[in-house]
């Protein structure tokens, strides 16, 4: 397999602009995977190849999305998606997104890595000043990820989610940008 081009290299990771060369590998499967979805939205919806496509495809003009697909440099395999949501490029704000599909490699601090990466290259190059992100309450991984990144929690939508047969917490953190 030939190595990728990288946009970012950490340590462990590369980082690149998701393209349609990931949908030849494990990434439209994980839309079908509960554990992968378990507290996304991604897994409510039905999803298709077709479908994926047509998201990928969409995000070549999209000004408020930057979704970066996240590798594994030891053998240079997507392990997950990091993006940018929703950025407000007047207010200069945007909200942080997750989804990383390989299990083998949860809770070795790989999302946070990304994380860090991507929050630099948002201030440097889109003049990004605040981020926030939003999880249910009962997800403590993404709790837990959000605070060693000095998220601060300020506030919770009530019963704002359907899942798993209930309405449930948001719980809302927002982080301003170093200077």
């Amino acid at each position: 397999m030939s190595e990728p081009e990288y946009l970012y290299t950490t340590t462990r990771l590369g980082l690149r602009p998701l393209s349609s060369q990931e949908l030849n590998g494990p990434y439209p499967s994980w839309f079908l995977d509960a554990e992968v979805n378990q507290y996304n939205s991604h897994f409510r919806l039905p999803s298709s190849s077709d479908a994926v496509s047509a998201f990928v495809s969409s995000l070549k003009n999209d000004k408020s999305r930057l979704v970066l697909a996240v590798f594994w440099l030891a053998t240079h395999s997507h392990v997950g998606n990091i993006s940018l949501q929703q950025i407000d490029h007047f207010n200069r704000s945007a909200e942080l997104a997750f989804l990383f599909g390989d299990k083998a490699l949860w809770g070795q601090g790989i999302a946070y890595e990304a994380a860090e990466t991507l929050m630099q290259h948002a201030q440097k190059y889109l003049a990004i000043r605040r981020f926030t992100l939003g999880c249910l309450t009962v997800n403590h991984g993404m709790i837990r990820l959000a605070e060693k990144l000095g998220f601060t929690r300020e506030g919770t939508l009530n019963q704002a989610l359907w899942h798993e047969g209930e309405f449930r917490d948001v719980a809302l953190y927002g982080k301003n940008a170093t200077k």
